[in-house]
């Protein structure tokens, strides 16, 4: 059972396509989503600042680097290969973690011109 028959189906169909018509194609006639407030805006604010200045990253495990890194990850390689000890030879460059294991590492070459770095690879 649908319920009590619509005086007018028509005209209720019509009123309903009226409705939907003035949000139009994927929500663009929508103009208020209830916005955040300006407390709202705050909160968000103080836990970005959180997870930027206190949460901590892990460094990072022995493993070929992303070519498609989180933010994060990308960050700690850097810094990783900043503080933690770097071993370079003739032929290869490494990257430590904070015990001492090798994390990644790059094959360097120089045939007296052109120095090269390839890409890195996983540790050992």
């Amino acid at each position: 059972k649908l319920g009590a028959p619509a005086a007018d189906v028509s005209a209720d169909i019509a009123a309903v396509k009226a409705d939907t018509g003035e949000i139009g194609t994927a929500g663009a006639g929508l103009t208020d989503l209830g916005g955040m407030s300006t407390g709202m805006k705050a909160e968000v604010n103080v836990e970005v600042v959180d997870v930027i200045f206190t949460d901590a990253i892990s460094e990072l495990a022995q493993a070929k680097p992303s070519a498609t890194p989180n933010l994060a990850d990308a960050i700690m390689l850097i810094f990783m290969s900043l503080r933690n000890k770097l071993d370079t030879t003739n032929t290869t460059l490494e990257i430590h973690n904070d015990a001492g294991t090798v994390i990644a590492k790059a094959a360097l070459s120089d045939n007296g011109i052109t120095f090269s770095r390839a890409e890195l690879a996983s540790g050992p």
